[in-house]
């Protein structure tokens, strides 16, 4: 993991006039997914689940596309494990008892805790969490973003062509 600020994205550093004058990337935008597509064999009943609720909301939102895929089945999965875990801390209780007669924490507990920090990793580079959805690209099908209309009527001005 590096370390330092995520990226700013392009449409923002445009915006801004880009103050540090540094290249800015053209960014393609893969085509979003209009439905989710069926979710992988592997995944367990818990993690179907979740891949088809979060799915469809991606889905609506339409950032969902192709190369997410993986990243959703990897945060579905983690997602299942964290369940399956709390289900065994809630049936066995958070410590487990040594051979020697002392209380030790579940083991489960590592598992929560592990797929947590995995859920939370894929929930932001999704678009799952409040901060990070104002960071997520949302465009209509067939319409042009905010920010196109913006450029558009910029390059209009500047071509002395208003309309």
């Amino acid at each position: 993991m590096t370390a330092g600020r995520k990226p700013k994205p392009t449409e923002l550093k445009v915006l801004q006039g880009n103050p540090g004058k540094r290249p800015v990337r053209k960014v393609r935008k893969a085509p979003t997914l209009q439905r989710t597509p069926s979710p992988p064999d592997w995944l367990t009943e818990i993690g179907r689940a979740e891949w088809k609720r979060v799915g469809k909301l991606l889905s609506k939102l339409q950032v969902l596309t192709d190369a997410d895929l993986s990243a959703l089945a990897a945060y579905c999965d983690a997602y299942s494990r964290w369940r399956s875990a709390r289900q065994m801390i809630e049936e066995q209780g958070l410590t487990t008892e040594t051979g020697a007669g002392n209380l030790k924490a579940h083991p489960a507990t590592v598992v929560v805790h592990q797929a947590i920090t995995e859920m939370r990793q894929f929930m932001n580079e999704l678009g799952l969490t409040p901060s990070s959805r104002t960071r997520v690209n949302q465009t209509k099908r067939n319409e042009p973003s905010e920010f196109e209309k913006f450029l558009a009527k910029r390059q209009r001005e500047a071509s002395g062509t208003d309309g």
